[in-house]
C-alpha cells in the first residue's frame, strides 16, 4: 500500500484536489479600459495629489456595464477535473479497502493465535504447592502427556516449563532438564548426566553465575509452582 497511515491519504486527496483546481478556473481583475490609457499629467502642471485625484475620479465613474471580474471555465475542462477527483477518490476507497482487510486479517489471527495461547495454558496448568519432592516431578517430563505441564526444579524453585515445550519434550534439545533437580546440569551446561565423580564436586563461581543466568531467564518466562524440598541454598549460592 502506496499510503499506509489514514491522515496521509486524507491531506493527499486534499492537495490533489486543489492543485487539480487551479488551472481549471481563473478569476481575472479587469479594471476599466480608461483606467489603463489614463496618462499622468507631467509634474510641472499639476501636483502629485492632484493626479491621485484625477485618476481616482476617472475609475470611479467609469461605465458600469463593463464586467469587473471575469470567470473562464471550458466545460471540457470542467469534465477531465470532476474525472480525475472521482478516480482519486475511487482509488483511495480502495486502498483504504486493502487497508482495511488486512487489519481484519490481523486482527483474526490474533485472536486466533491468544485463542491457542489460552487453551494450551489451560491443558499445561498445574496446581502449585509449597514444596515438591524430586521423585513428584518425574511424571511431568512430557513423555506421557505432552500437551500437560512439564516440571523441572532449579537453585530450589519448580519452574512450569510448558511454555517452551519445543525444548523439554522427548527427542529435543533439553529433555534432559525435564521432571528432575536439573540445577547442576543447567550451571554446567551439560546435556548428558554426570558420573559419580563430577557429582561430587562442588559448582565454581563461573558455574553458579551461569546458573543465575537460568534462573533469571526462567523467571521471566515461566511460572513457578512451589519450591523443591531438601534443596540445600549453599550449594548454589554466589
Amino acid at each position: 500500500m502506496l499510503f499506509s497511515d489514514r491522515n496521509e491519504r486524507v491531506l493527499l486527496s486534499i492537495s490533489v484536489i486543489l492543485i487539480a483546481s487551479c488551472p481549471f478556473f481563473s478569476v481575472a481583475f479587469l479594471p476599466p479600459k480608461n483606467c489603463y490609457r489614463y496618462q499622468s499629467p507631467s509634474v510641472e502642471t499639476i501636483s502629485m495629489k492632484n493626479n491621485f485625484e484625477q485618476h481616482f475620479d476617472r475609475c470611479r465613474h467609469h461605465d458600469a456595464t463593463l464586467p469587473a471580474t471575469s470567470l473562464h471555465a471550458l466545460p471540457e475542462i470542467l469534465a477531465g477535473a470532476a474525472s480525475l477527483v472521482v478516480g482519486f477518490a475511487g482509488w483511495l476507497y480502495i486502498d483504504g479497502a486493502s487497508d482495511r482487510d488486512r487489519r481484519n486479517v490481523r486482527a483474526e489471527e490474533e485472536a486466533r493465535i491468544k485463542k491457542n495461547q489460552e487453551e494450551r495454558a489451560r491443558l499445561a496448568y498445574i496446581e502449585p504447592k509449597e514444596y515438591w519432592k524430586e521423585s513428584e516431578l518425574a511424571p511431568y517430563d512430557g513423555s506421557e502427556d505432552e500437551d500437560g505441564p512439564i516440571l523441572l526444579a532449579a537453585d530450589g524453585l519448580v519452574f512450569n516449563v510448558y511454555k517452551g515445550r519445543n525444548f523439554y519434550l522427548p527427542g529435543c534439545e533439553y529433555h534432559i532438564f525435564a521432571g528432575r533437580d536439573a540445577t547442576r546440569l543447567l550451571a554446567r551446561n551439560k546435556l548428558e548426566e554426570e558420573t559419580d565423580e563430577e557429582t561430587r564436586i562442588p559448582l565454581n563461581i563461573a558455574e553458579r553465575a551461569y546458573l543465575a543466568t537460568w534462573i533469571y531467564t526462567f523467571k521471566g518466562k515461566y511460572d513457578i509452582v512451589g519450591k523443591l524440598e531438601g534443596f540445600d541454598p549453599e550449594t548454589t549460592k554466589m
